[in-house]
């Protein structure tokens, strides 16, 4: 078993030590997170859900204009040292000096990223408490909330931060045509 599922079953094709062990999972996903293969997670923000329900999104809709229940929380590295007062992480990332765990493909991270946010939209869509016309909206993302300063901690191994916002930008911008 790796990334928590038998090699033939795991489309990131994990191959070193996975930087999330079975204990850190069960813990994160009873803390709602879900895991995305060996260091990436995704989890609903709480504004994503506030605005699903009609009850006002977080700042980024305010000054932006950026639509909360259209965004997607995303960590492609859950190890960070920083411990940011205001991150939605839980602080019980495990952090390390060298990079020495599996590096998932960035695209495999992201399409499963997606999957799994589509999934909790979903859950979310059930509820009395969703509004009609924001259902349909929640289930096309278009902006992705990102940390992309871990290139760092991630030892130089994942994409280049450009090519990753890109990658982005394919899955979760519309496109003029």
């Amino acid at each position: 078993m790796l990334c928590g599922r038998a090699w033939a079953r795991c489309p990131l094709r994990c191959r070193a030590a996975a930087m999330i062990s079975e204990e850190r999972r069960a813990k994160m996903e009873s803390q709602n997170w879900q895991v995305v293969g060996s260091h990436s997670a995704v989890k609903l923000c709480r504004w994503t859900k506030s605005m699903l329900q009609g009850k006002g999104g977080c700042y980024k809709h305010t000054f932006y204009g950026i639509a909360s229940h259209r965004c997607m929380e995303h960590t492609p590295n859950v190890s960070c040292a920083n411990k940011c007062i205001f991150c939605w992480r839980n602080h019980i990332n495990p952090v390390a000096l060298d990079w020495k765990f599996d590096t998932d493909e960035p695209e495999a991270i992201l399409e499963e990223s997606l999957r799994k946010h589509h999934e909790t939209i979903e859950r979310q869509c059930l509820s009395p408490n969703a509004l009609e016309t924001r259902k349909a909206e929640a289930r096309s993302v278009q902006h992705c909330a990102l940390r992309l300063g871990q290139e760092a901690e991630a030892g130089g191994k994942m994409e280049p931060e450009c090519e990753r916002i890109s990658l982005v930008r394919r899955h979760c911008m519309p496109t003029a045509s």
